[in-house]
């Protein structure tokens, strides 16, 4: 029989774990306060702040798919951080007035995107407590049939359902018409006799808003050659908004879904309806309450917001706590007359308080970094009493000055070849 203890059914862990426990444990609880300790309140407020920000900023490049601007972003901030760890002086002074300069012409060169991303965040925030349902079954039924008819008469087409982005300033031309969605009626506008038929039409809100539309044509597309005007025109209109576009062919009759400018054929009825309740359901549908949908819209942006906001704290922020030291500096002179040296420095070093950044002074050299020289050009020979005033000390830009201490010092010059007993 084998050996049987209370040990061996509890599993009671040895000496040997339970003080590795105890260890991992003040180990933990010692970091939890450190770190209590380096994040205040106003930390706290500071990071929630960046990240309202990130999100506006996250939230644009999405809605006007300009993810060249978050590399350009990127970039900028890791040679900033990168200057900052390795005390760049010259590339940290250089990129100060480059992120303002950015700044600037970012807004000027998408000044009308601006202007868009604030006109549908003011529509979109309009009602909060309660968002229509963008469409319904009803509706995606009769797309699909009518679709797949037009596809067998091979009648050129593009329907363009709307996302979150309002598409007013993209779109030009067309006829209002507020219809309801049917078979029929997108039958009858996409017939060649029509005056609107080579337009793209527009379903919003379970509505046909408006038909006869043009559409900007894509610009980054590559694969014209397989693809005609309409197929240009759907792919522009996605690439800058969060819309679907569906195209039939006239040539050969073959439907095709366009969506963040990348375009694929649809081989039936029922793959086109998924594809369509697919994208309708990304989209906001009916919240309950004001917090629901405050929480819950752009969930995903908002927790990569607030991870961004906070590892920039901690890269950034953190090392930007103010503090003050002490430094003792040798006192050094220059242009002493010739045939004239410094006999004596009574006292020969100076106490300089250095206030900055944590990482700044941290990885200050006070031999290398800071100097106090004392201009000897003007002397003759014997003991004066020299100020020692700000003037005189030569630091880094980004290290601010409190103090030289002692005030005033007692330099004695002689010729080279008197000798001070």
């Amino acid at each position: 029989m084998s050996n049987f203890s209370l040990s061996t059914l509890f599993k009671i862990p040895s000496l040997t774990q339970l003080a590795s426990v105890s260890t991992f444990s003040n180990s933990l609880w010692s970091g939890i306060v450190r770190l209590s300790d380096l994040i205040q309140f106003k930390d706290i407020i500071d990071i929630l702040v960046v990240a309202v920000l990130m999100y506006f900023v996250l939230v644009f490049i999405k809605q006007t798919r300009s993810y060249f601007i978050l590399g350009t972003f990127g970039g900028i901030f890791l040679i900033s951080a990168v200057a900052r760890f390795l005390n760049l002086t010259l590339t940290r002074q250089i990129l100060s007035p480059l992120i303002t300069f950015f700044i600037v012409i970012f807004v000027i060169v998408f000044q009308r995107e601006i202007r868009r991303f604030f006109k549908w965040f003011a529509l979109s925030r309009g009602s909060l407590s309660k968002r229509a349902i963008n469409i319904t079954e009803e509706v995606t039924d009769s797309i699909v049939h009518a679709v797949m008819e037009m596809a067998k008469r091979r009648l050129g087409s593009i329907i363009v359902l709307s996302g979150e982005y309002p598409l007013d300033d993209v779109v030009e031309g067309g006829f209002p018409l507020d219809g309801q969605v049917s078979t029929p009626l997108i039958l009858s506008i996409f017939d060649d006799t029509t005056p609107g038929h080579d337009g793209a039409l527009l379903v919003e809100n379970k509505r046909i808003k408006t038909f006869g539309l043009h559409l900007p044509l894509a610009e980054d597309f590559k694969d014209f050659s397989r693809f005609g005007t309409r197929h240009r025109a759907a792919i522009g209109i996605t690439e800058r908004t969060d819309c679907l576009a569906i195209v039939v062919s006239e040539e050969r009759g073959v439907v095709s879904v366009v969506e963040a400018g990348n375009i694929r054929s649809v081989a039936s009825g029922e793959q086109l309806s998924h594809i369509i309740k697919k994208f309708m359901g990304e989209n906001p549908n009916e919240y309950k309450s004001t917090w629901e949908y405050f929480i819950l819209n752009h969930f995903v942006l908002k927790i990569v917001s607030l991870v961004l906001a906070t590892i920039l704290w901690f890269l950034v922020g953190a090392q930007t706590v103010v503090i003050t030291e002490d430094f003792s500096v040798p006192i050094e002179f220059k242009s002493v007359a010739p045939g004239l040296e410094i006999k004596k420095t009574t006292p020969s070093d100076a106490t300089l308080t250095l206030s900055g950044d944590t990482r700044d002074i941290s990885t200050l050299d006070p031999t290398r970094d800071v100097h106090l020289i004392i201009d000897m050009s003007s002397y003759a020979t014997g003991t004066y009493s020299v100020d020692l005033s700000e003037d005189l000390v030569h630091y880094p830009s980004y290290i601010n000055l409190g103090k030289v201490s002692p005030s005033r010092i007692n330099v004695t010059v002689g010729t080279s070849d008197t000798v001070i007993k």
